[in-house]
């Protein structure tokens, strides 16, 4: 099981949809969310290469101490409000048997507030990125190569409120060291969840195949279904494809197997996913 559930947030429209869907997660597991709010430092809003006077550097700096400070009420606010209106308790340690929540205000960079305290998580919650607004991929790209933890990227909805979202999960499997390591790191996930189909392209490049899986799983006690995906077209869409068709909650998938540059100009699985999810991702590298 998972404990601590670290979301980044900051002022750019996503807190409520991702603070929500961690805390549908935490509600699954009883865990303690971790609201983590990245603030700038007053220094970093003086224009850079502007020759100014002292006296200007001063008045810009405390103009922009009191705009940030406005900015840190707003968002413990909201965070407040929807923790309430959810029936989570607001505590700076761990309620036991309950979710909790703790809204920590973090100065420096969304990157740098993500490495330092996704570390010391179980898993942290990200929006899905914006191409159109370039928000996001470097928080995702943060949380997946520079914490060692899983990710859970939302989608663009906001999950149903009577609903834990965890019905049924497909895991996406073909042997590799990425996808063995999605496994280890969401067993919890895959005991919670009330059904779970292993999803395998059948293209002949599978290092181990579905059913060694399956039997590793029932040592587990976690029950599988192996559902043999005929590729067409990119290996992505046809995962994608039958995850949607089958009606899985949560796709788990091994993130970036190859050279994540190379992904993200020739295409890949992962991106391909993360351009196109149209539910959560639990990515894993």
């Amino acid at each position: 099981m998972i404990n601590r559930i670290v979301v980044p947030v900051r002022d750019d429209g996503n807190a409520e949809r991702v603070l929500c869907h961690a805390i549908s997660l935490a509600k699954a597991t009883n865990a303690h969310i971790i609201v983590t709010h990245c603030r700038l430092r007053p220094e970093d809003m003086l224009p850079f290469g502007v020759p100014m006077s002292r006296d200007m550097k001063k008045q810009i700096m405390t103009q922009s101490a009191s705009v940030l400070n406005m900015a840190e009420t707003a968002m413990r606010g909201e965070v407040e409000r929807i923790c309430a209106s959810a029936g989570v308790a607001m505590s700076e340690t761990p309620v036991a048997n309950t979710v909790s929540a703790h809204f920590i205000e973090a100065e420096g960079r969304q990157v740098d507030v993500v490495r330092r305290h996704g570390r010391l998580s179980d898993i942290i919650v990200v929006a899905k990125p914006e191409i159109d607004r370039n928000l996001g991929a470097n928080t995702l790209k943060t949380a997946l190569f520079h914490t060692g933890r899983p990710v859970y990227m939302c989608d663009d909805s906001m999950p149903g409120q009577d609903s834990d979202g965890f019905g049924h999960v497909a895991l996406c499997w073909d042997g590799s060291i990425e996808s063995t390591r999605a496994v280890a790191q969401t067993l919890w996930l895959m005991k919670i969840a009330k059904k779970l189909s292993i999803l395998t392209v059948d293209n002949g490049q599978v290092e181990s195949n579905p059913e060694e899986l399956q039997s590793y799983l029932a040592e587990h006690d976690i029950v599988s279904d192996i559902i043999m995906v005929k590729q067409s077209g990119s290996i992505g869409g046809s995962l994608m494809k039958v995850s949607a068709s089958c009606e899985a909650d949560i796709v788990i998938l091994g993130a970036y197997g190859n050279n994540q540059y190379f992904e993200r100009v020739l295409g890949g699985v992962t991106q391909h996913f993360v351009d196109n999810a149209s539910r959560p991702l639990v990515l894993v590298h």
